[in-house]
């Protein structure tokens, strides 16, 4: 419950951004917000569009700016294995049900009855590929439903609009990891 000064979240984030071991610290001695204290206003800052699009880029540089990050970032990919689930969320600013879970992207679901029509004709995904941005708290860029196979050229298409992206905002990347499979 300790208030503070405008700039003390700022220094806290660039401080838990360069070292967690030097945030930790610096807490001994300066009465700074804990690091889950700081995840959670970074994830009140944030929400994930549902498509790579405009958005994406805009929350990125967001984020970017609120911790007051301005050098090349490091992005990495990252495709982690998915439990076969469909789920219909609410919209709140389109105003509609959607339904994921698929490879493709998210449907609307405009009654119960088309619901059982959608699911017949979806593919499943077993695995969701993430986009990163790593050496600070990091931040989700983008997360794609995809299948179990997936070529070279398919993951290259998901991977360059978000390259060209980051770039057309002026986001700085100095590098691009994966975790080592033969596709990635």
């Amino acid at each position: 419950n300790f208030k503070y000064r405008p700039m003390a979240p700022q220094f806290a984030n660039m401080c838990a951004i360069i070292s967690p071991k030097l945030y930790c610290n610096l807490t001994k001695h300066l009465p700074l917000p804990t690091l889950q204290h700081l995840r959670y206003e970074l994830n009140l800052i944030l929400q994930l569009p549902l498509s790579i699009c405009e958005c994406t880029f805009l929350t990125v540089v967001q984020y970017l700016q609120s911790v007051g990050y301005s050098a090349p970032v490091a992005l990495s990919c990252d495709d982690t294995k998915l439990h076969l689930a469909y789920r219909t969320y609410w919209d709140t600013s389109k105003q509609i049900h959607m339904l994921v879970g698929g490879t493709s992207e998210p449907r609307v679901v405009t009654n119960p009855d088309e619901l059982q029509e959608l699911l017949e004709d979806l593919t499943s995904a077993t695995k969701v590929c993430t986009f990163l941005l790593p050496k600070m708290p990091p931040i989700v860029i983008a997360a794609k439903a995809i299948p179990n196979s997936l070529s070279v050229t398919d993951l290259h298409k998901l991977i360059i609009p978000i390259i060209w992206g980051l770039l057309a905002h002026k986001v700085a990347i100095c590098s691009y990891a994966c975790d080592g499979t033969q596709t990635e």
